[in-house]
């Protein structure tokens, strides 16, 4: 594309485009015009004044995440999330994520496609030393930027295996390649560098695969690379509200009627599990900004803090196990239907051993009732359904020395054919609480949901009164 240079003179307005020398003040629209097609023939570039020099930056980018693994199942594609949520208060747009096998065919068409559809890529998997590893040739040969072995990277292998670099193994040495056009960025978690290759008008970022690896490359190296390279305005102040027991749609319409979001905030939301994350992020980290979303997060707390369970990246499980260490108390876990997934999804979170006293799982409330020793007259000497519930969850906060418990009963059906089941929550001085919850599908996102509605009433049941209402 040809350079566009403007200079202003008292005498009037100069342009020149190429070898051609225009004059007069009426060039005002030609101007512009050069101005606005330097933008739209040129995806990549746009002009911003920074002492006087172009600076060329991006707004929009794909995402090819690679692996087999992805395509049958075995993992879900969490790099998209996170990406997505990390890179959209740099005020980038992500227009599209593919997932392919490490094929090189499938990469081949999988680069292709998002070249076309944005100037930035970003591939994340295969630049590990298993045989499948062909992100990194494939990128090459696709770019046409030839790979070499960079010293830098060759001295980190050699520490790291504690040998010279004649004795790597063709696969680990194979990490040490970098483009010839691009940069690397530095791994401090692994051994596999992320690549930049320039391309075209195009810029491909590989990324490692394996969380523990990719996130603190992004955070650490991609976003300072990207805030260089392409002059994105690095994070401002950020907010992040957590729900539970409330629909996106919901919460999106009550912000729409009691929040008026400026021009330049990034509002951005996503939805799993039953759990909804709304984020909030402004440009510069100033005085100004965040106390602009203190405001917002007052407001929000005011129309929907009964569903706001965290304002910060602290799961449901952490609050409920932080809530309850809080309080000094201990709880006990029985589940008759859930096979254990509401004990694993707790057992997670690193201070569960202090107030998680003791787990109860069994196929049935029968078998329940034998594993806690009650006795079969005490058993049927219950007169109702919540009693028996309620004889569950004090026999098991007694077989474990707990103030609490948390029992989840067997799946019913109603007379209008709804299927539910209910749990009982036992708090201290005995009182027990008894809430029915309704089951979905018997898929794995109908199983994370009735986890999520359960763990919503341990939430909501276990929280001091006097805190209800209180900023999480």
């Amino acid at each position: 594309m040809r350079k566009t240079f403007l200079r202003i003179r008292s005498a009037g307005i100069h342009v020149r485009s190429g070898n051609q020398l225009h004059s007069g003040r009426f060039l005002f629209q030609r101007i512009w015009l050069l101005l606005i097609l330097s933008v739209v023939l040129d995806p990549l570039q746009s002009v911003r004044c920074v002492s006087g020099e172009s600076v060329p930056s991006v707004s929009r980018y794909m995402i090819v995440t690679t692996g087999r693994e992805l395509l049958v199942g075995a993992y879900a594609d969490a790099h998209t999330h996170f990406l997505t949520r990390k890179l959209r208060p740099l005020g980038l747009d992500c227009v599209g994520s593919i997932s392919v096998d490490d094929k090189q065919e499938d990469i081949q068409e999988a680069l292709r496609f998002a070249t076309d559809k944005a100037p930035l890529v970003i591939v994340t998997g295969g630049l590990g030393p298993t045989h499948n590893d062909i992100t990194r040739q494939e990128i090459s040969r696709f770019t046409k930027n030839p790979l070499h072995e960079h010293d830098d990277l060759l001295r980190i292998l050699e520490h790291r295996f504690k040998v010279s670099r004649d004795q790597l193994g063709g696969n680990l040495r194979r990490q040490a390649q970098v483009p010839g056009q691009g940069t690397y960025l530095k791994n401090a978690h692994g051994t596999a560098a992320g690549l930049v290759f320039e391309y075209d008008q195009s810029v491909i970022v590989a990324l490692p695969g394996p969380p523990r690896e990719l996130r603190p490359m992004v955070r650490d190296e991609l976003i300072p690379f990207l805030q260089q390279r392409f002059g994105v305005r690095l994070p401002g102040p950020t907010l992040t509200l957590r729900f539970v027991g409330i629909g996106q749609s919901r919460i999106d319409k009550i912000l729409k009627e009691h929040a008026e979001l400026t021009p330049d905030m990034i509002q951005s939301s996503h939805f799993e599990r039953g759990r909804v994350d709304f984020t909030f992020s402004l440009p510069e980290n100033t005085p100004r900004f965040r106390a602009q979303l203190q405001e917002l997060k007052q407001l929000v707390m005011r129309h929907l803090g009964d569903y706001v369970y965290a304002a910060d990246d602290v799961s449901l499980e952490e609050q409920i196990v932080s809530g309850f260490e809080s309080q000094g108390r201990t709880f006990a876990i029985v589940e008759a239907v859930t096979g254990g997934l509401v004990t694993a999804g707790l057992s997670e979170v690193a201070q569960a051993p202090k107030v998680l006293t003791g787990t109860f799982v069994a196929p049935s409330e029968e078998k329940l009732q034998r594993m806690l020793r009650i006795p079969e007259e005490a058993w049927k000497a219950c007169a109702s359904r919540s009693q028996e519930l309620e004889l569950l969850a004090t026999s098991a906060a007694a077989a474990s020395g707990s103030q609490c418990a948390l029992v989840v009963g067997e799946a019913r059906q109603d007379t209008t054919g709804v299927h539910y089941l209910e749990i009982a929550i036992k708090l201290p001085q005995a009182r027990v609480v008894v809430q029915r919850v309704h089951l979905g599908g018997s898929g794995r996102f109908d199983r994370d949901r009735l986890v999520t509605r359960i763990l919503n009433g341990l939430w909501r049941h276990g929280r001091e009164t006097p805190a209800r209402n209180s900023d999480p």
